[in-house]
């Protein structure tokens, strides 16, 4: 039986409340701090993990290097989108692109190759913080 308490109730309210991120564990831990609330790095993982096995959070592993990062699962379905990710704010950004399509079409096609869509990536600086808005 799961117990429904106030740190994992704390930490699904802190994802709805940063839908449009992935949050590692790092992150999780200090924006908790940021509010004021006590909750162990330990405890964190606890919680993340019971809330993906319960299908209100999705964990995403972008590559073997990167760490673990989690989105709520309200969000639009992680996997059927490419990333663009934010280097400076760690911002994800779905994007859903004819372009970036049509490359994966011709990879698919042409060289006999299935991407895969969530692990397509693209790094650099959002809008926002580039001042840019």
């Amino acid at each position: 039986m799961k117990y429904k308490t106030k740190q994992k109730q704390t930490i699904l309210d802190l994802f709805k409340d940063n839908e449009d991120r992935h949050l590692t564990v790092e992150e999780i831990k200090t924006l908790l701090d940021e509010k004021g609330e006590n909750v162990s790095i330990a405890t964190i993982y606890r919680r993340v993990d019971e809330l993906a096995q319960e299908g209100l959070i999705q964990k995403i592993v972008f590559d073997n290097t990167s760490k673990a990062c989690y989105q709520i699962k309200s969000h639009d379905d992680c996997m059927n989108h490419f990333h663009l990710i934010c280097e400076k704010c760690g911002k994800l950004i779905h994007m859903d692109c004819d372009e970036v399509e049509h490359i994966v079409n011709h990879i698919s096609k042409d060289h006999n190759f299935k991407v895969n869509k969530s692990r397509v990536s693209f790094y650099g600086i959002c809008e926002d913080c580039r001042g840019n808005k």
